[in-house]
């Protein structure tokens, strides 16, 4: 009779140290990003992120970055706190792949409970199109696809003072508020539940097509990395075991 009531009462223990062990989360107290819009019809880009762990550990974290609308994405660089981490699969190391979409990927030493700032920076090339009223910069400055709480963004976007603007600047999808500066635009908002999009535009004045080359006609070539980071679709960056 013991052993049958045993059994049972280790059954339960054996779920509860399960369930403990499950007992963690993340979110973004802050997702930051800087676009550089470049002469070359370029974006050169910087993203930081500070992701709140809570229980833990945790090994690694990841970031999707699909290609369309550009003609591909070179110059990665990924860090944290500040720090650039060499390119390996070990801890303290990141790991860059892919080509469709391209995947980061930070392997951690086992992390719990804290806050760590996670930055990638890379250049999106030819993302900026003319089009027959101006020249447009369309960007989904944060991922469509993710399942965590971000408490809040701002999103700097900046131009060369050849550049004139036109129009006001767009939130074709998201709730940001946009405040137009000296050479730039800067979009916040707060309180993002998982999903929450961000995509932006800018419009510029068209130049003659000899001459000017922000924003500048665009070349159809063959893409040196496979799918899209401009607009409409944006990838994960997510925190895992």
């Amino acid at each position: 009779m013991l052993r049958k009531l045993l059994l049972p009462l280790l059954f339960v223990a054996l779920l509860f140290s399960i369930a403990a062990q499950d007992d963690r989360s993340y979110s973004a107290d802050r997702f930051d990003v800087d676009v550089a819009a470049q002469t070359d019809r370029s974006l050169v880009v910087e993203e930081t992120v500070a992701f709140r762990f809570v229980g833990g550990p945790f090994s690694f974290v990841f970031r999707e970055l699909p290609t369309d609308h550009t003609d591909g994405i070179t110059d990665i660089v990924a860090g944290v706190d500040g720090v650039p981490w060499p390119e390996g699969t070990g801890p303290g190391q990141v790991e860059i792949e892919g080509n469709n979409p391209i995947v980061v990927t930070w392997h951690l030493s086992p992390t719990s409970d804290t806050v760590q700032n996670f930055t990638l920076s890379y250049r999106a090339l030819g993302v900026v199109r003319q089009e027959d009223a101006a020249d447009v910069l369309d960007w989904q400055a944060l991922p469509d696809e993710y399942e965590y709480d971000i408490a809040g963004s701002t999103v700097t976007v900046s131009y060369p003072a050849a550049a004139t603007r036109v129009g006001e600047p767009q939130v074709l999808a998201g709730k940001a508020e946009a405040a137009a500066g000296d050479g730039q635009v800067v979009f916040t908002q707060g309180n993002l539940s998982s999903g929450d999009p961000l995509v932006v535009r800018l419009n510029f004045a068209p130049g003659p097509s000899s001459a000017r080359r922000l924003p500048g006609r665009r070349r159809r070539r063959r893409r040196t990395v496979g799918r899209g980071s401009g607009s409409p679709r944006r990838p994960q960056r997510s925190p895992a075991a």
